[in-house]
């Protein structure tokens, strides 16, 4: 992303915590376009841009950002969920051609066990398990 100024966002979940920030982004930075994945349709009313699938959510933010990678993504669901969204993002960053910018408002997890679960030997959905249980309260 460099120097510029962000212009675009995807957020993954559209519960309460991502509510709340989605209202601070928007009183703070008015001309961000945001675009969100959730799953549950009643729960899109209010929501900017909803998509229910990850996929759809990507689709949208390639269309609003302004060049390739120039959109964020806010990780803004329970970790408990997180290796389900990981399985569904994971293969869609690998093939872009780009790097982006990852926000995680997830407690409890590292940046490295997020980058891993993305990027790296997490994933394998199992590999967590293996590794320590870094997803889902092990031990």
């Amino acid at each position: 992303m460099g120097d510029q100024t962000l212009e675009t966002a995807l957020f993954i979940g559209g519960g309460n915590m991502a509510r709340a920030i989605l209202s601070g982004v928007r009183d703070r930075w008015p001309t961000l376009t945001v675009a969100v994945v959730e799953p549950d349709t009643s729960k899109h009313e209010g929501l900017p841009n909803p998509r229910t699938t990850i996929a759809e959510g990507m689709d949208r933010l390639r269309e609003l950002e302004p060049e390739p990678g120039a959109g964020a993504i806010v990780l803004a669901v329970k970790p408990q969920v997180f290796p389900d969204v990981a399985r569904e993002l994971a293969p869609i960053l690998k093939s872009e051609e780009c790097e982006r910018l990852a926000v995680s408002i997830m407690a409890g997890l590292t940046s490295e066990a997020i980058a891993g679960r993305l990027f790296g030997s997490f994933a394998d959905p199992e590999q967590s398990d293996r590794d320590g249980g870094e997803f889902g309260g092990g031990s």
